[in-house]
């Protein structure tokens, strides 16, 4: 898999775990806000239980007092309280209101109704007391009969009040799983980012020591040195393996052309050195060739006899000159066919050069990407931190919540039970996200970790860079100097082309001497100058066959840094 599609799969699935953590960070918050309203109403719904009993208790002691004592003001308490406060109305109305099961607000229903039906036998008594038959009227209040409606009223009370602590018993443990759930897989999700982030850690790496290996090698190109015959292995399809492969067929290729250029600069020294003996030999024919013109000179006679001889020697003149043509014809082949193999070589480097420019800008968006990883999990240890304030504030309630409950006496344990159930929930709360907190704080060190791994990856990888533009250099020195042989194996070659129309004239003047004797003195004269030209055009060469020589030697040397075979 290429590295660009590795990172933006790592992404994508990163990407889904954050958002699964933030989505469960979001519905554990809810969870802790449900709970605490839920706890909030169940305290409501508990207080106007408490009242509503409380209510018609007031009602029973104040019609109590009133038939005992006839005092006005009871008789007056007793009525601005069924008419004007109306308490029991506006608790049944808030019960409706805090969404309590219809079961219960029925039971509150049921003690309302039976407190209304008793006002009237209570006002009835009032009613006898009023007239002064306070004897009759605390008969009805004191009866076993009016005992036994009071019974109805507290009777669904206290039935409420019971399965009111059931009912915030069974929401407790409810809300306690839901909250428990969530807390797992908030952890579990936390491992499953710990994981990725090691396996993604680990790849990197991995690949980051096979660039490694690639910058080493082009580090000692770039030295003008090193083994061409060892390949580096390609066991991925990513831009790792491309840039692999495209280094061992640079490789292959250089290989090549260091061969074809050692094999041609040992064709060059030989071929220099046969020119150097050429050219003496050349030299020797030319001082011959002065010696018979001045033998001419003495004397016509024997410049007649001495033009068959003169005939001859120009006669291998031009069969070496020829030769030399020959050998000089396959030295401008061969040169212009290593300038071509070079500058393969030379595009093949620049290939490689754009090739691990890429695979630079790879590991340095792999490096921001970790970098954006940190600041992602610095932003979830803020959202642990929002948690961690919650669970606080669910402990102080649950603490103001069992302060309630004591205050409520024997109504209140259960209660009292379900808050202490809560302060358990918060602090098993404080504990996992003190957990929670650790992993992040290990994912952020990892983070870091990485972040200094990859930077010490893409400050090699971008060394090997310079490496290998420095060879890239050396590929184009090695051009230049073979561009100056190719030119030089030219001017030689056209000395050649010059020395052999010399020489085509010197043979034409020979047979103009031998045909034409009197104007021996004339030819004589035009073969010498011929002679000394030709001797120029020789020197020319000559030197031109040593600065080859010593450009060969050159090519040479640098070649054999080079391990080929």
């Amino acid at each position: 898999m290429k590295i660009s599609r590795f990172l933006k799969i790592m992404g994508a699935v990163f990407m889904a775990l954050l958002i699964g953590i933030t989505a469960s960070l979001f519905l554990l918050n809810n969870a802790f806000k449900e709970s605490r309203e839920s706890t909030q109403r169940e305290i409501k719904a508990k207080e106007l239980g408490s009242e509503l009993k409380f209510s018609s208790s007031y009602l029973t002691e104040q019609v109590q007092n009133y038939v005992q004592f006839g005092e006005k003001k009871y008789y007056d308490t007793y009525w601005k309280e069924v008419n004007e406060t109306k308490r029991r109305d506006k608790i049944l109305e808030n019960l409706r209101e805090i969404n309590i099961p219809n079961e219960l607000v029925d039971m509150v229903t049921k003690a309302k109704t039976n407190s209304d039906a008793l006002v009237k036998l209570e006002e009835e008594a009032m009613i006898i007391a009023e007239e002064g038959d306070f004897d009759k009227a605390r008969g009805i209040i004191f009866s076993s009969n009016y005992e036994s409606e009071v019974a109805k009223i507290n009777d669904p009370i206290n039935e409420f009040l019971d399965k009111m602590n059931t009912f915030v018993a069974e929401e407790t443990e409810k809300s306690t799983k839901r909250l428990n759930n969530i807390i797992i897989i908030i952890t579990i999700l936390v491992v499953i980012i710990c994981v990725f982030i090691i396996y993604i850690f680990a790849t990197l790496i991995k690949k980051i020591n096979k660039l490694v290996e690639v910058s080493k090698r082009l580090k000692e190109l770039s030295n003008n040195e090193g083994d061409l015959t060892a390949r580096l292995s390609v066991d991925s399809n990513d831009e790792i393996g491309e840039i692999s492969l495209s280094f061992n067929n640079m490789l292959e290729s250089l290989q090549q052309l260091i061969k074809d250029v050692n094999y041609t600069s040992n064709e060059v020294n030989i071929k220099s050195e046969e020119f150097r003996n050429m050219t003496g030999i050349a030299s020797e024919g030319n001082e011959q060739i002065a010696a018979t013109m001045e033998e001419l000179a003495a004397g016509s006679e024997e410049q007649a006899n001495l033009s068959s001889h003169v005939s001859h020697s120009t006669s291998e003149l031009n069969r070496f000159i020829e030769l030399l043509k020959l050998d000089g014809n396959n030295l401008r082949d061969s040169s212009e066919d290593i300038q071509s193999i070079t500058e393969d070589g030379s595009l093949q480097m620049k290939k490689t050069i754009e090739q691990v420019i890429i695979v630079n800008d790879l590991i340095k968006n792999a490096t921001d990407n970790i970098i954006s990883l940190e600041t992602k999990s610095k932003e979830i240890s803020k959202l642990i931190q929002v948690i961690n304030d919650i669970a606080e504030q669910t402990n102080l309630l649950s603490l103001n919540a069992a302060i309630e409950a004591a205050r409520a006496g024997e109504s209140g344990k259960g209660f009292a039970v379900v808050a202490e159930e809560i302060r358990n929930l918060s602090d098993q709360v404080g504990e996992s996200v003190d957990d929670i907190t650790r992993i992040v704080d290990n994912i952020q060190i990892e983070t870091r970790n990485m972040t200094e791994v990859l930077g010490k990856g893409y400050h090699e990888v971008e060394e090997g860079t310079n490496q290998i533009k420095i060879t890239g250099q050396t590929f184009e020195n090695i051009n230049e100097k073979i561009s100056d042989m190719a030119n030089k194996i030219q001017e030689i070659y056209d000395g050649l082309e010059t020395m052999s129309s010399n020489s085509s004239e010197i043979n034409s003047s020979i047979e103009n001497v031998a045909a034409i004797i009197q104007e021996s003195t004339a030819a004589t004269e035009e073969v010498s100058a011929t002679v000394q030209e030709q001797s120029n055009s020789m020197e020319n060469i000559s030197q031109g066959a040593y600065m080859l020589f010593e450009l060969s030697s050159k090519l040479s040397n640098i070649v054999a840094k080079f391990k080929i075979e």
